[in-house]
């Protein structure tokens, strides 16, 4: 039965291409006029939940090793799944199913401090090795921008650094507070180059700890300051506040704390910039992969999710910036680096996390190339003439 669910699903999703699907006794072909992939499965049993989570189940499949592509990557049979997909979840999403699910979905956010804790270790806490092999030599895991078809990774994420300080007026007098921070490469960036003071938070061990080793042999370590600590237990004053790919972890429940919290710490002339991997569409559900191994309590709102709650704050939204391909670039260079380094991750861990981490990397990328994945910038301000009339330098 399950093995017909999954014919049925192929035959559905994939248009463009031919399938064999191989097992050790039949075979059956998708005939789409062309030269098939070839889908061998190795472990039927793996297709038993397929009629209710196809795309975790391939991809769990991928990763267990229960069938294998043997004239394709994982990337190119996910990307010719994925555009009829996006059209299977539009239809769902007009459903009362659907909408039952969007209500609830917020249960699987609840991101109080303990667990959030707990879901950054989860990712973040992972060894420092793995990063270093797939990051540049900024070591930041978010979004880059990319200026010029020549950009290197490394030219792209200093792009995104100098974008940033742009937006937030950057200068010599300001008090700084990076919500998220990384492995600081942001926050030494804008002392190196502003001379302001910054502290840097974040829910990682392994991240302060590496922050707090680079921080000995930093010549401007008086003006940096790094603490593990959640958001929401930060009680100082700031002219200026930046949160780079962290929003994604506080949870809908949350986003009224969230802003309410950079309203109460931003100075009455301060500037706030969250950036944050946004939905262009409907609100979503988080893939249910993502959520059960890549980033649990993690969820990618819409800007009508997240605009109530700025607007409840008391915060002003001075200026909107979608950034569209730009991180379907800084994953494709991600995972090149993480393929280039397959022999080295294999030291850190095993095959099958190898595979996991290339389903991430694959699908996320393909979330921004075909899916409703986006980068919102947003800044935000207590005045209306806070932030300039023209954006700084901005191209």
């Amino acid at each position: 039965m399950s093995f017909r669910i999954l014919k049925f699903i192929l035959k559905k999703l994939i248009k463009s291409r031919s399938i064999l699907i191989k097992t050790d006794d039949t075979e059956y072909l998708i005939d789409n006029g062309n030269d098939p992939i070839i889908l061998r499965i190795n472990n039927k049993n793996f297709l038993k939940k397929i009629y209710y989570a196809p795309s975790l189940v391939l991809t769990e499949g991928y990763m267990d090793k229960d069938y294998e592509l043997e004239n394709t990557s994982f990337f190119e049979f996910s990307d010719l799944l994925i555009e009829n997909y996006n059209k299977y979840l539009e239809k769902l999403s007009n459903t009362i199913f659907f909408r039952i699910f969007i209500i609830i979905n917020p249960l699987f956010q609840l991101n109080f401090v303990k667990s959030s804790k707990n879901n950054v270790a989860s990712h973040y806490d992972l060894s420092d090795k793995l990063y270093d092999l797939f990051l540049d030599d900024t070591r930041q895991y978010s979004c880059a921008y990319f200026e010029k078809d020549t950009d290197t990774l490394s030219d792209a994420q200093n792009n995104k650094m100098n974008r940033l300080a742009d937006k937030l007026l950057l200068n010599s007098s300001d008090n700084v507070l990076d919500i998220g921070c990384g492995w600081g490469s942001l926050s030494k960036n804008f002392v190196k180059n502003f001379n302001c003071n910054v502290k840097g938070i974040s829910l990682s061990e392994e991240q302060i700890k590496y922050c707090n080793q680079q921080l000995e042999n930093n010549v401007n370590k008086e003006k940096l300051n790094y603490s593990l600590q959640d958001y929401r237990d930060e009680n100082n004053s700031y002219s200026k506040i930046v949160s780079v790919g962290m929003f994604e972890h506080v949870g809908k429940p949350f986003y009224k704390t969230y802003f309410k919290k950079i309203n109460e710490l931003l100075s009455d002339e301060g500037i706030a910039v969250v950036h944050t991997i946004g939905n262009i569409r409907t609100p979503k559900l988080t893939p249910t992969f993502i959520r059960k191994y890549i980033f649990p309590g993690g969820y990618i709102p819409s800007l009508s999710e997240i605009m109530p709650a700025i607007e409840r704050s008391g915060l002003i939204i001075s200026d909107i910036e979608v950034l569209r391909l730009h991180y379907a670039k800084t994953l494709s260079h991600w995972f090149q680096n993480f393929k280039n380094s397959k022999d080295e991750v294999l030291k850190l861990y095993d095959e099958r996390f190898i595979r996991m981490w290339e389903a991430y990397l694959n699908l996320s990328e393909l979330s921004f190339l075909k899916g409703d994945n986006v980068i919102f910038q947003l800044v935000l301000t207590k005045k209306r003439d806070s932030f300039p009339l023209v954006r700084k330098k901005i191209n």
